[in-house]
Order: structure tokens, then sequence, then C-alpha cells
């Protein structure tokens, strides 16, 4: 068995499984979040996709929501606490996931942390091949997983806001008013994304104020959500600041490349002004001495 590393913390409740089960995929280079799309943890590292499910006991719900994530991925595991003591109970609890093709971990707490440690990995017996999972389900969640900018979200947890891309969007939109003021929604989608106009327009969380038509700025709820969420607007405004700073880089580059060639343009106009001038002199030389001789 592998183990992760360890972490302080009580297994009272199905949260305290999230950390070690975290930390084991971690360990494995895998991006980890939770609570996307309803999924207490999902891993990501290039295609491979899994996705666990946290309880404190196996039981008929934990095995029926894992069956029901292998129509997104394969690689399934659930996630307990480590039994007491080996029964026959426990045994034949761990072949019946191993015969549903899912994988299972388990969260043993000890003063020195918490540990998840592998009991069996997934296996494709008894699940469909993965040309046969819900294209629109898989796709769907790896949208969510990777539109997210922070993974402050912690699985297992009930009635507990989820920060979702949706909301993490409307959190870079509200930290950019916050920064330079009103703004045309074609300005923000520069900064956030595609999708920022739709949801100035939709206005769900009642963040921003319309001006006028065209133009919003940040409303006085706007405000006070920035502060509840202080991880999330400092990486907005890094993104921001990072955004300007390429801009004005671009702009500065653009501005010499305009210089260099006005000043060619007019050094070509000045030679060939010269040359007229040149032709102009000779001919009216020329035209003097045929003067002259007659």
């Amino acid at each position: 068995m592998t183990s992760s590393k360890t972490e302080p913390m009580a297994l009272s409740k199905e949260s305290d499984l999230y950390e070690p089960a975290r930390r084991y995929f971690a360990d494995l280079g895998f991006a980890v979040d939770a609570e996307v799309r309803h999924c207490d943890l999902v891993a990501l590292k290039d295609d491979q996709l899994i996705i666990a499910e946290l309880k404190l006991g196996l039981n008929f719900k934990l095995l029926t929501q894992a069956v029901e994530r292998q129509r997104m991925t394969s690689e399934v595991f659930i996630v307990i606490p480590a039994p007491k003591r080996e029964t026959r109970q426990w045994r034949n609890g761990k072949q019946v996931v191993k015969r549903l093709g899912l994988g299972l971990l388990t969260v043993t707490s000890s003063p020195l942390g918490s540990r998840a440690w592998l009991q069996h990995e997934p296996s494709c017996h008894g699940v469909q091949e993965q040309s046969r999972h819900d294209t629109q389900l898989r796709e769907a969640l790896l949208r969510e997983f990777s539109g997210r900018l922070t993974r402050q979200n912690i699985g297992g947890v009930t009635g507990v806001e989820i920060v979702t891309a949706y909301r993490e969007t409307a959190l870079c939109i509200a930290t950019l008013l916050d920064m330079q003021g009103q703004l045309a929604p074609r300005v923000v989608a520069g900064y956030c994304g595609d999708k920022s106009a739709s949801i100035l327009a939709k206005n769900h969380y009642g963040w921003f104020d319309r001006v006028k038509p065209g133009i919003y700025t940040l409303s006085p709820d706007g405000k006070v959500a920035l502060q509840g969420y202080p991880a999330i607007v400092k990486q907005a405004r890094q993104l921001i600041s990072s955004l300007d700073e390429a801009k004005a880089e671009n702009e500065k580059a653009g501005n010499e490349k305009d210089g260099k060639k006005s000043v060619g343009i007019k050094r070509a106009c000045n030679e060939r002004a010269g040359k007229n001038y040149a032709g102009i002199e000779k001919a009216g030389k020329n035209k003097a001495g045929k003067k002259k001789t007659g």
C-alpha cells in the first residue's frame, strides 16, 4: 500500500476525509479540486480524469453515487475511514467495491496526522468502456474544473457555498470594475473572457449596476462581496495587472515601430524631394545655357 503525507485531523465529518485524499492524488502529480458539479473530489493530470466520493461508511448510497460517476470516467474511487479491525463484513464490502470496478482509499488518523491508503485501483470490470462514457457530462465537468481560478472548496461539505467557475468569473469582473471604474462589456471581456457580457447583463449576484446602456460599474453589494473572497480577488488583481503590463508593452512596441516607419517615410520623402530639386535645378541650368547660346 502507498500513503499520502500526513495532515492532522479527526475523522468525524466527510470533509475530514478530503485533505488526506487530496494530498494522495496531489503527490501523484494531479491537479485536485472539490465539489465540481456535485463530485466530492476531481483530480486531473493530462487526459487522466479521476473522481472520488467521500463517505464515513461503506453503504448503498455511496456505491450508487460512485457507479453514477462512472458515466464520466472509468477511474472512480470511494474514500472512507479505515475500519478499526478487519472483519468478514469489511472483506465482503471490499470485494463488492472491486467487482463494481471502483477504486478504494481508506483514511487512518493518529496523533501524527491522517493518511489516505490505497486498497486497490479502479478496474474496467463491470463498467462501460471509455468510448461509451457520457461525453456531455464529462466535458461539462472538465469545463467547470478548468474554468476555476482557485482551488479553495473542500469536498464532502454540506450547507457551504461552493465557488464555481461562474462565481469566479463574476468576482474577476467585480475586481476589474473596482480597479478601473465604469467599463463597457467589450472592455471587460478583454480581461475576464467571453462570458463577461452575459454575466453583467444577468447580474445574478447583484454585484453590478448599469450606469447607462453599455456601461457598468460595481454596486455596493459587489464591494462587500469582494471582501469575502480575498484569495480570488488577489489572483484576479494579479491577472488584470499582468494583462495591463502586456498591453502597455505591445503599445510601446507598436509606437516604436510606427516611429521607425515615420522616420523612414520622412527620409524617403526628403530623398525624393532632393532628387526632384536636383532635376529641376539641372533642367533650369540646361534651359538657361540654351538661351545664352542662342
